[in-house]
């Protein structure tokens, strides 16, 4: 998933919150920031989650931006079994419209990047796009200065300040 910085909202927060604490603390947090990257979509749909159809689940799993397959099926299982919990709770009567999915279609959500390369014309473009000096330098920064170097080149070293 994209780390994309999402409002501190719950769509229906009480019973997202009595969901969330069923689980251990590491998949609460995981439930957690599900909950808010769907709460734009189940605020504009008007109902919770457990109440989307499939059409509308679909629509929601790609605003997860998810980068692997992987990723992709796991979002689908979390929602998988917060509306199977839903309906064993009686907030929503009906069957799970993800019921039926096969792996394929749990894979479908992953996002690829546009491209992976650019060229120094294209950079450049992109560039004078930037109003504000102070963040074209850092974006310029990106693309400069950095030439067949290892990872340990990047990252902080203690030694080396």
């Amino acid at each position: 998933m994209a780390n994309i910085v999402h409002d501190d909202k719950l769509y229906n927060e009480e019973i997202k919150k009595e969901f969330i604490s069923t689980h251990k603390t590491g998949t609460q947090a995981i439930f957690e920031r599900i909950f808010k990257i769907t709460q734009p979509m189940e605020t504009d749909l008007g109902k919770d989650l457990y109440q989307f159809n499939r059409e509308e689940l679909r629509k929601t799993f790609y605003t997860f931006m998810a980068s692997s397959k992987g990723s992709s099926k796991s979002v689908v299982a979390h929602v998988i079994s917060y509306i199977d919990w839903a309906i064993d709770e009686e907030y929503h009567n009906g069957i799970n419209p993800l019921d039926s999915v096969g792996v394929a279609w749990k894979e479908q959500f992953v996002v690829q990047p546009d491209k992976l390369y650019f060229t120094d014309a294209e950079i450049k473009s992109k560039l004078n796009e930037i109003v504000n000096a102070q963040v074209a330098v850092v974006f310029m920064l990106l693309f400069r200065y950095k030439r067949n170097g290892t990872c340990g080149d990047s990252q902080y070293n203690e030694e080396r300040h």
